[in-house]
């Protein structure tokens, strides 16, 4: 299973004249391989990584707009390079063939130590690459660590660190339960100090409702299930075509808002918008489900694609923090002549149906919208495919290594739990005794719903789509 940390650091790249972060983005700055006593391999790479930042006028550089107009009442955008440290898997139990998660611990910690020593608060010359990251510790230089230099922090970060995202593989029927355990984490309140944060966080309750309404869906089909019940409640079935639909369900949903975000907003930094991304493209990740499930979703793929537009439509603000991120927003169509185009390739509609029905064309993936590091497969290393997720939007913005390294153990310790109640789901059908009573204790313990509710279980001669059985207004989000 394992998991896997990348940490945008906040100093600034200083790069050769006439070439940009972009030129370079990707690229290694050094990297480190270590094989520990049981012959196991682990990497440590320094990449170069683009991000936005703004200027003051007065020669200071700020990752918020805000921060640069308090100087000098200007702020002038720019995009800039940093180091991203990205960390091998390591191992979340000791059964697995990794690395302990102490490795990445002793590595975060000597990063830290290099960069506090060799960039000092008054220092504000750049320094070579090999000055932060020294041969003598087994460090080798990459071909862009030979032309690029690192400079100081940016004006105002405390820590080493920028950002940080955490890397876990947990089965796809566990993945609605993973991305409902971020959204309701104590960490969410911490992502509101920027409007890509914001809207980040409620995307993902968005793509957990939406995950539970297909899931619901299938659910009364599979099992001719009341349709007075609530979704969660449907959704919750111990079924495993119906976990797996919740959970492609609810990172297909937060594929498209995001592109349908990034396009509306014509934001080329895209990723902020997202808190859970999947290193997985839709058509791989649907490929895992069963014949039967693919089935239905192909069926169902039309209203499928109308309660995405619906639920993104109602939910997009109309009120924005910051009016400049607005201009051009218009509601996404089903409609022939006005779909949202992602890019030349396709639409939001396309990427929709990339994840619903193995015949579309165009098939669209995450390159489409952003840049990110796509797995080619899923991870079969271990008794059960995992789906490789990164959690985006977890905690604060620049924070301490000891922080980076309590965040990751705790998420590394619910992948591990995910993982467990994965492998105890049974692939057979659920006896109508299983159903009932799953049924009646989901009913006793949900607050909002009455234990008298019928839980019979009906014949239904046709099921309609989920796009028709949105009759229930949506609720209003909170910013």
């Amino acid at each position: 299973m394992g998991s896997g940390i990348e940490v945008e650091l906040s100093n600034i790249l200083h790069f050769p004249e006439e070439t940009v972060a972009m030129d370079y983005r990707g690229d290694v700055l050094a990297e480190k391989i270590q094989t520990d006593l049981q012959g196991r391999r682990f990497t440590v790479q320094i990449v170069v990584e683009d991000a936005a930042a703004y200027s003051d006028g007065m020669g200071g550089m700020h990752w918020r707009e805000s921060e640069a107009l308090q100087v000098a009442g200007v702020a002038y955008y720019f995009d800039v390079g940093i180091p991203e440290v990205i960390i091998g898997v390591v191992a979340n139990s000791g059964s697995e063939s990794y690395p302990s998660i102490e490795a990445s611990r002793q590595w975060l910690s000597l990063i830290d130590r290099n960069i506090q020593a060799a960039m000092p608060q008054e220092n504000v010359l750049p320094v070579a690459i090999h000055d932060v990251f020294p041969t003598s510790q087994g460090w080798s230089i990459g071909e862009a660590g030979r032309v690029i230099q690192i400079g100081q922090r940016i004006h105002g970060m405390s820590n080493t660190t920028r950002s940080v995202h955490y890397n876990v593989g947990v089965p796809l029927s566990m993945v609605y339960k993973l991305a409902s355990g971020l959204h309701r984490s104590p960490h969410r309140d911490i992502c509101r100090d920027s409007f890509e944060r914001r809207q980040a966080i409620i995307m993902l309750g968005d793509s957990v409702e939406f995950g539970s309404k297909i899931a619901s869906a299938l659910a009364r089909d599979k099992y001719n299930l009341d349709a007075s019940l609530p979704n969660h409640i449907i959704a919750g079935l111990p079924d495993r075509d119906v976990q797996e639909v919740r959970g492609a369900a609810t990172l297909l949903y937060g594929l498209a808002s995001l592109a349908a975000h990034s396009a509306a907003y014509s934001n080329s930094l895209a990723k902020r918008y997202s808190s859970l991304l999947p290193r997985h493209n839709p058509a791989d990740i649907l490929a895992e489900l069963t014949p039967n499930a693919r089935a239905w979703l192909k069926n169902n793929a039309a209203g499928i694609v109308k309660e995405f537009e619906r639920v993104y439509n109602y939910f997009a603000p109309t009120q924005p923090l910051d009016y400049s991120r607005q201009r051009g927003r218009r509601n996404i169509s089903s409609a022939p002549e006005t779909p949202l185009e992602i890019n030349p390739r396709g639409s939001v509609q396309d990427l929709l149906l990339s994840g619903l029905d193995q015949t579309h064309s165009p098939r669209m993936g995450i390159e489409d919208i952003v840049f990110s590091n796509v797995l080619s497969s899923i991870d079969r290393s271990g008794p059960q495919p995992l789906i490789v997720l990164e959690a985006r939007q977890y905690g604060e913005n620049s924070i301490s290594m000891d922080d980076v390294d309590s965040h990751h153990s705790r998420l590394a310790a619910l992948a591990g739990t995910l993982h467990q109640k994965g492998a105890s789901l049974s692939p057979d059908r659920l006896s109508p005794q299983c159903v009932q009573q799953h049924l009646a204790h989901a009913v006793a313990n949900s607050a909002g719903v009455s234990t008298g509710t019928s839980l019979t279980a009906h014949k239904e001669t046709s099921s309609p789509a989920p796009g028709a059985r949105a009759g229930v207004a949506p609720r209003p989000r909170r910013y």
